[in-house]
């Protein structure tokens, strides 16, 4: 049968449990497949993954657009309603409910349909995620690029640079399940017991196992949700000097971290589009947004969709508009990083 979704798009459906829901069956018709098993929404709705899309033709989803670097991509996309960055294994209980957080099975059945149903190696693989997506795709990285055999692969994150309060992403993925999962290295796993893993971690081992593969980060310089869930989660850990953090400061964070990146891996490059923008890629923001203006509105700077479709042939330089000056939150949130820009991605290692 079909579904409609908020009144645009019709859906096919195909449940595991009753059928292979090949690839093949499905004739490119944008279909939610529902895997069944271990898998849950938080809420204990049962949980799909999509094929083809579930953008509404915006974005990385707009097939109609010719600009569009991603129009012959095959898309498999693991639907977020597990409230753990596509990372948590446990049921959780609160106020004497419980909430499953099954985001690794989740996504895992998304990604084990995907390994049945694509080609033994793949041309071009581009493991992507938005928001939380962009966490989950920082730690899925290092597995998903041994999973899938490829001849070029890419690693895009859009809007979740990883910047946390000190102290505090270690005991979530701890207290989400994670530190178990096969998507972690023994190593990290180890340090995800002892409440010292992080998302940065976990990518940093991506970006070393992979020298051939391109990471790329797609971030506004004052992205309004992520100073938001920063400031959130300090409060929640009654960390009130930290959840004062404003605009300048939490882009000298981002600064810190991509300047570390940029230090040790020839193959990280950014994106800084001024505004506070969160997420690009699932909007049709990913064609009119530059450098220049996080909404599309001014036509100069470096145009995002431009950037990615370099990113992805191996031929990017990091970009940013505003004058090159050292990172310090004095000089506000407008300016470029003399220590990033400009920086050549680099594969040949």
């Amino acid at each position: 049968r079909s579904e409609l979704l908020n009144g645009t798009i019709s859906y096919e459906e195909c449940h595991l449990k009753d059928s292979q829901c090949s690839l093949e069956s499905m004739k490119g018709k944008p279909t939610l497949v529902y895997p069944g098993g271990e898998t849950s929404c938080m809420n204990g709705d049962d949980y799909a993954f999509a094929f083809a899309t579930t953008g509404l033709g915006q974005g990385f989803q707009n097939k109609q657009n010719m600009a569009n670097p991603f129009r012959s991509y095959t898309v498999v996309e693991p639907i977020y309603c597990s409230g753990d960055a596509h990372m948590g294994d446990r049921v959780q209980e609160w106020s004497d409910k419980q909430f499953p957080q099954k985001g690794y099975a989740n996504a895992n059945s998304a990604m084990s349909w995907a390994k049945t149903n694509v080609n033994a190696t793949l041309s071009n693989l581009v493991i992507s995620g938005f928001s939380a997506g962009a966490l989950g795709t920082m730690g899925w990285s290092y597995h998903l690029l041994g999973m899938f055999p490829h001849e070029r692969a890419s690693v895009l994150v859009d809007s979740y640079a990883g910047i946390f309060p000190d102290g505090t992403e270690g005991p979530t993925l701890k207290d989400w399940g994670a530190c178990s999962l096969p998507i972690f290295s023994e190593s990290n796993q180890g340090l995800c017991s002892e409440n010292q893993l992080s998302t940065k971690v976990a990518l940093e081992a991506a970006m070393a196992a992979y020298p051939k593969v391109g990471f790329g980060y797609i971030q506004s310089k004052v992205d309004g949700s992520q100073i938001w869930f920063y400031k959130g989660l300090a409060m929640s850990n009654f960390m009130m000097g930290a959840a004062d953090i404003e605009g300048p400061d939490f882009y000298n964070k981002t600064l810190a971290l991509f300047e570390e990146y940029t230090l040790k891996f020839p193959n990280f490059v950014e994106i800084l589009l001024d505004g506070d923008q969160h997420c690009y890629t699932e909007s049709d923001l990913f064609f009119s947004a530059t450098t220049a203006n996080s909404d599309g509105e001014i036509s100069n700077g470096t145009l995002l969709v431009q950037w990615v479709t370099d990113f992805l042939q191996g031929n990017a330089s990091s970009a940013c508009q505003g004058a090159l000056q050292g990172a310090d939150p004095s000089h506000g949130d407008d300016y470029c990083d003399k220590l990033l820009t400009p920086k050549v991605l680099n594969l040949d290692r």
